[in-house]
């Protein structure tokens, strides 16, 4: 039964309907079977909605709340839990690369698992934690990026395939939802995540370990994680530009002091900036850089782009950015300062395009050998259906001929990236001509040249 029809029927009890017997009045077992079909957002609609309900989600609330992970996981349950779970203080302050080796060791165990036997082992306040972050930012943040990859300025086809408001197939969803948890878990391996003060002395991981990590994946999700990484990046670049404007229009306070206009504050916003360009001082002795007024940036390299500093700290940073009213000044300044700040550089930080940098890289070191031989052997992987979300989807057998690629970062052109073409399912390509937008562009960035063939990327 859907959310829908379950609130319509809620409606015409109330409204004293003898058409149906009302929900709420049914025996406990039913309410709780009820609430244990929904998904989580389903589930938070409805436990607001009646009290009844509620009261029947809080006396089960452990197995309603695993329940409904799984429904709304399915596929990606594995991905959301270790995202929890590294996300923590206490894994902030051992992180390591023996640390992140374990973990990875963890991940790849359970990611064999279903998500039957895997939800049952989740404790009710991990479960809590979990569907709480889901709701407040996996999902907000999902919305933001669904409009921005519809609607990417340049190709009118494009826009009028994808009418808002969007609604998301199955595959689609588990598409964007594991891209989602994966980029949040890379940073909290990679990046400062969300507790970049803590985070271990020993965190610069060895290459190698990121080198495995991304080899867990298929190349196809590696490019999910991109595009949601050149998201998270567009979007960065636009707060900054916004938050300028607001801090040069003045008005707005620093650590309780008014700014005035043209103001400048104790840190800049990205390297483009000339309003915000701060002197710093290099001390030989130390290797550090130091900013001249008394706030220290204990900060190893260049110290002009903090663009990806908020890159590196996964998804609730990006969150209140894509929600912040950019017609609050002070808010601008209150996030920008929360943000941008920073303690010391990470392996996932990069001038542009982080993921897409150490794709590259990781690709030139060489990927796994079954890999190459799949790829060198030209062997046929055509479009096996959307199904099951485990396979390629149609822009990426379209792009490479279907045929297997091991290939990924800079050889999937920026423009396919884009709109996300590897997210969307076969029926939507189809039905709006957008597959033959893949081979237009995909063309367009390599004419006849296949990048395979080269033993580093093809960089367009």
């Amino acid at each position: 039964m859907s959310t829908e029809n379950t609130i319509q029927l809620m409606d015409n009890s109330r409204q004293g309907s003898q058409k149906h017997a009302p929900l709420e009045t049914l025996p406990p077992e039913i309410r709780r079977h009820i609430l244990a079909i929904l998904t989580l957002d389903q589930l938070n609609c409805l436990v607001r909605a009646s009290p009844v309900f509620h009261q029947q989600y809080l006396a089960s609330r452990r197995y309603v709340l695993n329940s409904c992970l799984s429904n709304t996981l399915d596929g990606v349950l594995v991905d959301a839990l270790l995202a929890h779970q590294t996300g923590s203080t206490t894994f902030a302050t051992t992180r390591g690369g023996k640390t992140v080796s374990r973990v990875l060791d963890d991940y790849e165990n359970l990611r064999s698992r279903p998500n039957q036997t895997l939800v049952k082992e989740i404790s009710e306040v991990d479960a809590a934690k979990i569907a709480k972050f889901h709701l407040n930012v996996i999902l907000p943040v999902a919305r933001r990026f669904i409009s921005w990859a519809a609607h990417y300025p340049g190709d009118e086809l494009h826009i009028s395939a994808f009418q808002q408001p969007l609604s998301l197939s199955r595959v689609e969803e588990t598409r964007l939802l594991r891209s989602l948890y994966r980029f949040q878990l890379c940073c909290h391996l990679f990046g400062s995540g969300p507790h970049p003060d803590l985070v271990a002395q020993s965190a610069q991981t060895p290459i190698d370990i990121l080198m495995r990590f991304f080899f867990l994946y298929e190349p196809w999700e590696v490019e999910e994680m991109r595009c949601v990484g050149l998201f998270a990046d567009e979007m960065y670049e636009r707060f900054s530009k916004d938050a300028i404007y607001g801090i040069d229009s003045g008005g707005v306070r620093f650590n309780g002091k008014l700014l005035s206009p043209n103001s400048r504050l104790p840190f800049p916003l990205n390297q483009i900036s000339e309003l915000l360009t701060l002197r710093y001082v290099f001390s030989p002795h130390t290797d550090v850089f130091t900013h001249s007024n008394p706030i220290p940036l204990p900060y190893q390299g260049d110290p002009s782009d903090f663009k990806t500093i908020a890159y590196s700290r996964g998804l609730e940073p990006l969150r209140s950015v894509l929600y912040t009213d950019r017609d609050d000044r002070q808010g601008l300044v209150d996030v920008a300062t929360s943000v941008f700040a920073r303690s010391r550089p990470f392996i996932l930080e990069h001038e542009e395009d982080p993921l897409g940098h150490f794709a590259r890289l990781l690709w030139e070191r060489g990927p796994p050998a079954d890999r190459m031989r799949r790829q060198d052997a030209r062997e046929p992987q055509p479009f096996g259906g959307d199904g099951d979300a485990a396979g390629p989807p149609l822009a990426w057998t379209l792009a490479w001929g279907g045929t297997y690629s091991a290939a990924y970062g800079d050889t999937f052109p920026r423009m396919l990236q884009a709109w996300a073409c590897v997210l969307w399912d076969a029926a939507r390509l189809r039905g709006t001509g957008m597959d033959d937008a893949v081979l237009r562009d995909w063309r367009f960035a390599h004419g006849e040249h296949d990048p395979r063939d080269d033993n580093a990327p093809y960089i367009y």
